[in-house]
């Protein structure tokens, strides 16, 4: 027994040191040039079956019972990443027919099926990666390709990589998904504080970010591989406040195999789809992204044309606002002029907040037809159900409520509405006046916009849900969309980025504040062109509404739908809603065979809306167009 125990500690020291010089052969010292040797998994299955042939051969008869410690040394496996289930299996079966095939007095036939399953097992992971050896003067090229290398085989198919679902931390240890990243350019960086050629890049990719920071195409991600708690990471960005998202993997190695990489630092270049490019370089994926941009410039040189419409505005002083607008899901061009705050002298920009006026009525005909999903509400359901004391109640439908034709008089056209449009207003105080405006026609005999119709939606949503009109909101469409910037309004605050709106008379002048609880449902909404955008696109592309009930928001009456109405351009179809309220006016169109989105608000117009905005649409589809000077 004790010889066998001498046999073993002999196998195992044996293991150990061929396993040790055969990682550094291949990894370290790699006199081949193996292009990222330390992702090949042949590699660890080669060195695995040759050590413990080298102590099984030691031990070839020492007892069964003991063999198992001759696995010990396979923890260095783990020093090189390789322990991860289910491969970590498939060292160990190499393992244990490496040690069959060295037992003394083994069956023949047992010995050659042994010998038949490693070199199977060998000769399937060899050829299902790419072998390819380094040559001289190796690099990449400008597209951020491998240069000057020998392919001596790649039986891999060609497909691209898409980011997976993989959870990392936020600053605050929330979850986020980096399967989640997508709808625009994302340049990611993996990194940690231990990494000296990861701080030694930090002042130059700062640098890029600062680069790129009004660009909102793209997103710059900083992913970090500290560990400690992450002590040092949060001490980083304290004192060092990075720009772009700051993101931790709580575990390097699932990281890295979810994205199949090995080593930092790595940048991602990921497209609007999710599909990314790994680049060990930093200046490699630095011109990559440069070229990806400079390119998609040139192919849509229309939005410098409208660009430059905008300057000139803004310039001329006849207009203040924002526009943004979509192509695919993304966001391909967005600008601001003018100032949120005159008398301050603050400038508006991309995250500006703005009064949306009537463009609220989409989101509230939304909430409605989600109601009408979950068979909480039906079209034909009668206004009685909810305020039987209204006019005609018996006979106004939810559907008449949402195409503008229950004949309920707008209650913002009374006489006296300016003496009290300032004031926070009681639901109470609201159906009294509606009930005592009445009706001016007969259901369903024609359409007359009225705001009161969504008034009451807004306050029907209420009443189904038990919840404020704000509640329904973020939970309906703000979180499902993950708007960023849109919420019911109230008091203007300039400090939270929320603009205020101006008239012309000789200079501009502070507009009338509307008190957000009179609009409600029908104009009560504050956002930011970005953010009406994500919607549309959503409702028509998501999962915001059934198919039929879309369907049903776009079947035109009359020229209007259900909280949309149809636009006019040439050979296109687009579905909408305009805005105003106070000195605010907007505009948000959608393209949906073009897949394409169109917002515009305004705080402060001289030249009216429409034509900034309907000369900014055939600017953009038409290449020919010409910007008249004003």
């Amino acid at each position: 027994m004790k010889n066998q125990i001498l046999k073993i500690l002999l196998g195992v020291i044996t293991s150990i040191t061929i396993i040790a010089l055969l990682f550094y052969f291949f990894l370290f010292l790699n006199p081949f040039g193996i292009y990222q040797s330390n992702t090949l998994k042949w590699i660890p299955i080669l060195i695995a079956g040759i050590s413990l042939y080298c102590s099984g051969r030691i031990n070839h008869s020492t007892t069964i019972k003991l063999l198992p410690i001759l696995f010990i040394p396979f923890i260095i496996f783990k020093l090189f990443n390789f322990t991860y289930f289910p491969f970590i299996i498939v060292i160990i079966i190499v393992g244990i027919l490496s040690l069959i095939i060295t037992r003394k007095n083994l069956i023949p036939r047992y010995r050659k099926s042994s010998w038949t399953l490693i070199i199977g097992i060998f000769l399937y992971f060899l050829f299902s990666q790419p072998l390819i050896l380094v040559q001289e003067d190796f690099g990449y090229d400008e597209n951020g390709e491998i240069a000057n290398v020998l392919v001596l085989w790649d039986f891999s198919e060609k497909k691209d990589l898409k980011l997976p679902n993989h959870l990392l931390l936020d600053r605050n240890n929330s979850d986020f998904n980096l399967n989640s990243l997508k709808g625009k350019t994302h340049f990611i960086t993996f990194w940690a504080t231990w990494c000296a050629p990861c701080m030694r890049e930090k002042p130059e990719l700062e640098s890029f970010k600062r680069e790129f920071k009004n660009n909102t195409q793209i997103e710059f991600i900083d992913i970090s591989f500290d560990s400690d708690k992450k002590k040092e990471w949060l001490q980083y960005l304290e004192n060092s406040k990075p720009l772009g998202l700051q993101l931790i993997s709580e575990n390097q190695q699932q990281t890295g195999r979810a994205l199949n990489f090995v080593g930092i630092p790595m940048h991602f270049i990921v497209n609007k789809e999710g599909v990314y490019k790994k680049y060990r370089s930093f200046q490699v994926a630095e011109k990559v992204l440069k070229k990806s941009l400079n390119s998609t410039l040139q192919e849509n040189n229309n939005l410098e044309k409208i660009d430059k419409y905008l300057s000139a505005i803004e310039s001329k002083n006849q207009g203040m606002g924002s526009i943004s607008i979509f192509q695919n899901g993304a966001e391909v061009y967005t600008k601001s002029i003018g100032f949120s705050n005159i008398k301050a002298q603050i400038k508006s920009n991309n995250n500006t907040k703005y009064r949306i006026g009537s463009i609220t009525k989409t989101f509230t005909a939304t909430i409605i037809m989600q109601l009408i999903n979950e068979q909480k509400l039906k079209l034909e359901t009668k206004l009685e159900k909810f305020f039987p004391e209204i006019p005609n109640a018996s006979n106004i439908t939810i559907e008449s409520l949402l195409r503008h034709r229950s004949g309920l008089y707008d209650i913002t056209n009374q006489e006296d509405f300016a003496n009290w449009m300032e004031k926070p207003q009681t639901q109470e105080q609201m159906l009294y006046r509606i009930i005592k405006n009445g009706t001016i026609f007969n259901v369903n005999k024609q359409r007359e916009y009225s705001n009161t119709n969504y008034i009451l939606l807004s306050y029907i949503a209420e009443k189904i849900e038990n919840k404020t009109f704000n509640e329904i909101l973020q939970s309906r469409i703000v979180e499902p969309c993950d708007l960023k910037d849109t919420y019911f309004g109230g008091k203007i605050r300039n400090e939270n980025n929320q603009a205020f709106s101006y008239s012309l008379e000789n200079e501009w002048k502070l507009a009338t504040e509307t008190d957000m609880s009179i609009p409600m449902g029908a104009g009560g909404i504050i956002s930011t062109p970005t953010d009406l955008n994500l919607f549309y696109d959503q409702l028509f592309n998501g999962t915001l509404v059934s198919d039929k009930s879309r369907n049903a928001m776009t079947d035109i009456i009359d020229g209007w739908g259900m909280g949309l109405s149809q636009f006019p351009f040439p050979n296109k179809l687009a579905y909408g809603h305009p805005g105003s309220i106070d000195g605010f006016s907007s505009i948000a169109v959608y393209f949906p065979e073009e897949r394409l989105g169109v917002t515009y608000i305004t705080n402060a117009e001289d030249l009216p809306l429409r034509n900034i905005f309907f000369t900014a649409l055939n600017a953009y589809f038409d290449d020919t167009f010409e910007i008249q000077n004003f």
